[in-house]
C-alpha cells in the first residue's frame, strides 16, 4: 500500500537475495496504471483487499467464487467412506492438509499446536492430505491415515466424507 522497500521476510518459500520489493512495487504500479484489464476475485474479502490497494483499486473487478464439482464433493455416507478407509465407526476423525515445510501456508503448525493440547474423550484418528511421514509430535498420540497428495478427487471426497471435522487454518493463499 505504500511502495514497500523493507520486505519483512526474505527467507520465505520464494527467497530473494536482495530486497527488490520497492522496485517491484513501482513496476507493478506503472504497468497496472495502463493495463486494460478486469480483475476477477474468488471472494469479497480478496476484492476488498485489492480495492484498498493504490495499484489495483482503480481497476474494474468482479467476484466469481471458486467452483466445486457438486457431483464429486457432496455429503455422503460417512459409514461407507470409513469402511473403504478402514476406520472404525466408534472413532472421531479429524482431517486436514498436512504440510510442515518452513513457511507452509496451510497452517499445519497451528493444527499441531492445537492437537498437542487436545485431550480427546473418544478414540480419535487423524486423516491427512498432502505430506506423508511428518507430524512426529502427533504420531505418538493419534493413529494416522495419510492419503498423501491425493491426485484422485474421489480419494479426497471420500476422506472429507469420512471426517467429523476438517481443519484448514490457512495463513496465506
Amino acid at each position: 500500500r505504500n511502495g514497500c522497500g523493507q520486505c519483512p521476510d526474505l527467507s520465505s518459500d520464494f527467497r530473494m537475495r536482495t530486497d527488490l520489493s520497492a522496485l517491484n512495487w513501482r513496476i507493478k504500479q506503472h504497468v497496472l496504471a495502463r493495463a486494460p484489464i478486469t480483475l476477477v476475485f474468488a471472494s469479497r474479502w480478496m476484492q476488498e483487499q485489492a480495492a484498498a490497494s493504490p495499484i489495483l483499486g482503480h481497476l474494474p473487478h468482479e467476484v466469481i467464487p471458486f467452483g466445486v464439482d457438486l457431483k464429486m464433493f457432496h455429503p455422503g455416507s460417512k459409514t461407507s467412506a470409513r469402511a473403504v478407509l478402514g476406520i472404525p465407526e466408534d472413532t472421531d476423525v479429524i482431517a486436514f492438509r498436512a504440510s510442515e515445510r518452513p513457511q507452509a501456508f496451510k497452517g499445519t503448525n497451528h493444527i499441531v499446536e492445537a492437537l498437542s493440547a487436545y485431550r480427546p474423550r473418544r478414540k480419535t484418528l487423524l486423516l491427512t492430505f498432502e505430506q506423508v511421514g511428518g507430524l512426529s509430535a502427533l504420531r505418538e498420540r493419534f493413529p494416522l491415515i495419510e492419503l498423501g497428495w491425493a491426485g484422485e478427487r474421489e480419494a479426497v471426497a471420500r476422506g472429507v466424507q469420512a471426517a467429523d471435522l476438517f481443519l484448514m487454518p490457512s495463513i496465506a493463499e
